[in-house]
C-alpha cells in the first residue's frame, strides 16, 4: 500500500443518513444523491463519464493489429462521436475522458485519450497479470485523474472499460474476492479463469488479487472510486470491469458503497456476485451489457432528475 491509497481509505467518510432521511420523501433515489453529495440539494451539473481502455494477456494473439485493433477501434469511435457511448453522452450533457491503461498496439491512439500505461497485462492463467508496482501506479493513476476532474467541479462520474479479455480479468477478481469460482466467467473462458485463481496466494488483499488475475483497467477504476467517493462524488457503474473495481474499492474502504449506484443488470453472472456483495440493485433493465459506459451515461438524465 501506499500513503495516497492509506490516506483515502482513512479519508472516505460514509454517505450521509442526516440527507439521505431528508429527502427519502421523492425517493430512493433523490435520497442516495442527498447522502452521497452530502445535501438534501445535490448539485449534478457537471457530470463525466470515464471509460478506461486495456487488453488482457490472458487472451492476447501475439499479434499487433495496428490500427485494426478493436480496443483501438472502439477509442476512435468514441472520440469522433460515432460510438453509442459518445452518442448517449451528448444526449446526456455528459463529457467523456478516455484513458489508455494499457492497449495491445504500438498504433498511436487518438489524441484525445489520456495515456497512463502502455502494452497489455501478462497472462493471468500462466502467472501474475501485473507486478504489484504496476497495480499501484495504475490505482493512483486512477486517483490522480478522478481528483483532477472533481477539482474541475465533477458533480457525477460515469464508468466504463473496453478491452480484450477485460470480462473474463474482472470476473476472476470478483471470484477471488466474493469466494466464487470459473462459473462466474463467460463459458469459454471459464478454463483460463479457473487457472488464474488457482495462482491466487492465500490470504491475498484486494491489490494481490488485481496483480495476480486483474488489470489496470480495474485498478485505475478503482483508484478513481476511491478518489470520487472521498470527495463526496456519486458513481454510477456500468458493466463487469466497473463493478469488479468498485469491489476492490469496497473491500479496501466500506464506506465506498454508499457512493455507489449501478446502472443495470449486465455483467453476467460475475456482474450478479459483485452487485449482491456491495449490496447494489440495477437500476435498469434495457438488455445492456457492454460495459462501456453507455449503460451509465444513459441513467444520469434521471439522476439528475431525481436530484
Amino acid at each position: 500500500m501506499s500513503a495516497v491509497v492509506d490516506h483515502l481509505r482513512a479519508s472516505i467518510a460514509p454517505a450521509s443518513a442526516a440527507m439521505a432521511a431528508a429527502r427519502a420523501g421523492d425517493g430512493a433515489m433523490a435520497a442516495w444523491l442527498a447522502g452521497a453529495r452530502h445535501t438534501p440539494t445535490p448539485r449534478l451539473l457537471d457530470r463525466t463519464a470515464l471509460c478506461v481502455l486495456h487488453d488482457h494477456g490472458v487472451v492476447a494473439a501475439g499479434v499487433d493489429f495496428g490500427a485494426a485493433h478493436p480496443t483501438a477501434i472502439a477509442a476512435g469511435a468514441i472520440v469522433d462521436g460515432t460510438a453509442a457511448l459518445a452518442k448517449a453522452a451528448r444526449s446526456a450533457a455528459t463529457a467523456v475522458v478516455v484513458i489508455d491503461a494499457g492497449v495491445a498496439t504500438a498504433a498511436p491512439l487518438p489524441a484525445a485519450v489520456v495515456r497512463v500505461a502502455s502494452g497489455a497485462s501478462g497472462d493471468l492463467a500462466a502467472g501474475a497479470a501485473l507486478t504489484p508496482v504496476e497495480t499501484l501506479a495504475a490505482l493512483e493513476a486512477g486517483v490522480a485523474i478522478a481528483t483532477a476532474l472533481v477539482e474541475g467541479g465533477l458533480d457525477l462520474l460515469a464508468l466504463g472499460a473496453i478491452g480484450a479479455g477485460s470480462d473474463l480479468a474482472a470476473a476472476a477478481v470478483i471470484a477471488a474476492l466474493t469466494g466464487g469460482d470459473a462459473t462466474l466467467a463467460p463459458l469459454d473462458g471459464r478454463a483460463l479463469v479457473a487457472a488464474g485463481l488457482a495462482l491466487v496466494p492465500p490470504g491475498a488483499t484486494p491489490l494481490d488479487v488485481v496483480a495476480a488475475v486483474g488489470g489496470r483497467d480495474v485498478a485505475v477504476l478503482a483508484g478513481a472510486i476511491l478518489a470520487a467517493a472521498a470527495m463526496y462524488v456519486p458513481i454510477v457503474l456500468d458493466g463487469a470491469v466497473t463493478l469488479a473495481a468498485a469491489l476492490v474499492a469496497a473491500r479496501l474502504a466500506p464506506a465506498v458503497t454508499g457512493y455507489l449506484a449501478c446502472a443495470h443488470a449486465g455483467g453476467g453472472a460475475a456482474g450478479g456476485a459483485a452487485r449482491a456483495a456491495l449490496g447494489l440493485v440495477p437500476i435498469l433493465s434495457a438488455g445492456l451489457g457492454h460495459g462501456d459506459g453507455t449503460g451509465a451515461v444513459m441513467l444520469v438524465p434521471v439522476i439528475a432528475a431525481a436530484a
